[in-house]
């Protein structure tokens, strides 16, 4: 897999437009006519929470990123990284290749001293791959209760 490396200017300018999340799940619910409380029965969350991934307040874990993009029918990249109401790819408004193989971008600049510091990478790293066999082992567990 090839990376391409940012600078710290491409990752604040990353992280004013490639957080679409939030107006996305809101357009991908509105368009189906839903309201928040429905969401509850749908993917098994609370209001309170679809209401936090709208406006940005929290992130949805992977598994729940899954069920949401499979529910609405679209890729993850896109739902995460696409304005789906409308206008230009993030990348294509930095004047980068929209092919990215992978985006990393962090509301604090701790990427900077990821680079900087190999073991602080590292640990950083470990953690979020800890993170996602936490929801992978979730996920294997909900599809054997099923």
């Amino acid at each position: 897999m090839e990376y391409q490396i940012y600078s710290k200017h491409d990752f604040a300018m990353l992280q004013n437009y490639v957080n679409f999340l939030p107006s996305n799940l809101r357009h991908l619910r509105k368009k189906k006519n839903l309201r928040q409380d429905e969401m509850q029965n749908i993917l098994g969350i609370s209001r309170t929470t679809w209401s936090n991934y709208e406006t940005g307040v929290s992130e949805p874990s992977v598994g729940s990123l899954l069920k949401i993009s499979q529910f609405f029918g679209i890729k993850l990249d896109s739902l995460v990284l696409d304005n789906l109401n409308g206008g230009e790819k993030p990348l294509e408004r930095m004047g980068k290749k929209s092919s990215l193989k992978r985006i990393v971008y962090s509301a604090n600049e701790d990427i900077a001293s990821m680079v900087m510091d190999p073991q602080v990478g590292f640990a950083y790293v470990l953690k979020e791959l800890q993170k996602l066999r936490q929801d992978i082992d979730a996920i294997i567990l909900e599809s054997k209760m099923k």
